[in-house]
Parts: C-alpha cells; sequence; structure tokens
C-alpha cells in the first residue's frame, strides 16, 4: 500500500516537470495571440497534465532530469495535439491488452468445460 510520505514525494519530485510543461502551455498561449482567460487556463491546465503524464512515463527510465523537463516543456507548448495522440495510443493499447486477455479467458472457459 502507498503510505502518504510515498504520495508527498511523489508529487514533490513531478513537481518542477509539471510546473515546466505548464510554462510550455502559457508560451503556446503567447504564440497563438487569441486572449481569453479562459484559453490561458485551458492551455497551462492540459500542459500541467501533460507534464504529469511525462514523469509518469519516464521517472523510471533513468533519463536525466533535465532531458526529463526538456521533454515536458515541449510537450507543454503543443499539449492538445499531444494528449489527443497519447490517448489513442494508450486506448489502442488497452483494447490489445484487454481483447487478448478476454480472447485467453474465452479460450480458457471452452477447456474447462470441454468444448472447443
Amino acid at each position: 500500500m502507498v503510505g502518504d510520505k510515498d504520495i508527498l514525494k511523489l508529487i514533490a519530485d513531478a513537481l518542477p516537470v509539471v510546473a515546466i510543461a505548464g510554462v510550455g502551455g502559457l508560451v503556446s498561449f503567447l504564440r497563438e495571440g487569441k486572449w481569453s482567460p479562459m484559453r490561458l487556463v485551458a492551455n497551462v491546465t492540459g500542459a500541467s497534465f501533460s507534464g504529469l503524464l511525462v514523469y509518469a512515463c519516464l521517472s523510471d527510465t533513468g533519463i536525466t532530469p533535465g532531458q526529463m523537463c526538456a521533454v515536458a516543456g515541449v510537450v507543454g507548448s503543443s499539449g492538445g495535439a499531444i494528449l489527443e495522440r497519447a490517448q489513442e495510443l494508450l486506448l489502442d493499447m488497452a483494447h490489445r491488452y484487454i481483447g487478448a486477455h478476454e480472447d485467453h479467458d474465452h479460450h480458457h472457459d471452452h477447456e474447462h468445460r470441454g468444448d472447443r
């Protein structure tokens, strides 16, 4: 079970990466030239979430903190497009994983009942 100290350490470790991605979202917002408070909040929030995903995916790979921050900045500045593509890839992976297990379970059920 994950303790409170583990969660706090995870948050503390991820915070710089999330912040850099958020700055990337701010840069993207400023470059777009379409000024609205809602767009600003959406850009920075989406970029920060992208940074959290970067941290989750790369934290155990051995990548240096500088490299992770560079990736987070780029991902943050292109947040929306990256999130959409990442969603497609993760959903495809989940469907393949779930489908493989359903096929295995279905085959196992037939073997167990003796019908094939």
